[in-house]
């Protein structure tokens, strides 16, 4: 039997959406412009609350499919034309910016390297272009496409999930706790490995699908429990408030922690009142916002924005031209692929 559960129709989670994104550009914006992020500043936990909310949703969304097609089809019609645009209009583009000419640039075996290990989300494998962005701190085109594939798998771990917690029912949160406990243990074996080795790949593989796992599910859980969550919302948002500010001064508790917490703060704010419902459900270009804003930012860094017009104006300048593009993404690809 389907979970039969009725989420506010008018609520906070696209103002959300909009917020994280929003945080990552500011972050990244830091961290790209060689400036030190303040600590109380986690783009992880930025990029985890987008998960936490992906799990949430869905989960929902998943279960109100008719079928396996019908999902795995609206989940790529989503996800896939914005990236492929971005992937490919920033390898044209970007050719203006390379120290090479055009004719170099374009028969540059790192240009189609690019293209094929963006375009497959093999983005570790070639993350740069020829000539681009080398005198920069971090030379990688977008350092933000990391996240697709791992959004992509954990969409495609969702109905294995749904099985298994729709045919064992009674033991559904124990099956969760067990995907939790394991993205922990998964990422804790990896950071030991990198502590002793010193191999960047293992630090790298320690924020991969695996622990992401940790986030996305938290989400699921607290939709699958909704209406007992609803029941005990403060008591229990109250306890993750307290677990996710104490995880800020204790690294251990902060792996195995947050996540749960932070899905739960997110979820209550997202479902509680209407004081971003004004965003609507429609036409939200988050997610276009968090594809397009690393190379735009990339390319103020190149030219020097920030010395000649200033800090805090470049970083409004990049917002506003990240958004600019983020409505040509989602109003001329995204919005008319998903309508179809």
């Amino acid at each position: 039997m389907p979970n039969k559960v009725e989420l506010p129709s008018k609520n906070n989670i696209g103002l959300l959406r909009y917020i994280l994104a929003s945080g990552v550009i500011a972050g990244h914006y830091y961290v790209l412009s060689g400036r030190e992020l303040s600590p109380l500043i986690q783009l992880s936990d930025l990029v985890g609350g987008f998960f936490a909310i992906s799990g949430f949703l869905i989960y929902k969304s998943y279960k109100s499919r008719n079928s396996l097609a019908a999902y795995i089809s609206h989940r790529a019609r989503r996800i896939l034309p914005q990236y492929m645009f971005v992937v490919i209009i920033s390898a044209l583009l970007l050719a203006c910016f390379s120290s090479l000419a055009p004719a170099e640039y374009f028969t540059s075996t790192g240009f189609y390297k690019y293209l094929g290990a963006n375009l497959t989300f093999l983005n570790f494998l070639h993350p740069t272009l020829p000539g681009v962005f080398t005198d920069n701190p971090i030379t990688a085109v977008n350092g933000s496409l990391w996240t697709m594939k791992v959004e992509w798998l954990l969409y495609l771990s969702m109905p294995a999930a749904v099985w298994l917690t729709d045919r064992y029912r009674n033991r559904r949160f124990t099956i969760l706790a067990a995907v939790y406990a394991s993205a922990i243990f998964y990422r804790l074996t990896m950071e030991y490995i990198y502590s002793r080795t010193g191999n960047e790949i293992y630090r790298i593989l320690a924020r991969q699908v695996f622990y992401q796992m940790a986030y996305f599910y938290s989400g699921a859980a607290i939709y699958i429990a909704y209406d007992r969550f609803c029941r005990h919302k403060w008591s229990i948002t109250s306890v993750a408030v307290i677990l996710y500010v104490l995880s800020i001064f204790n690294y251990p508790m902060q792996l195995i922690c947050r996540p749960a917490a932070l899905a739960v703060i997110l979820i209550t704010a997202g479902t509680t009142g209407r004081w971003g419902a004004w965003t609507g459900r429609n036409d939200n270009i988050s997610y276009d916002m968090y594809l397009m804003h690393f190379p735009v930012i990339q390319v103020a860094v190149q030219l020097g924005w920030s010395e000649s017009l200033g800090f805090m104006t470049t970083l409004a300048l990049t917002a506003a031209i990240t958004v600019a593009l983020s409505c040509i993404s989602w109003f001329g690809i995204g919005k008319p692929v998903l309508s179809r």
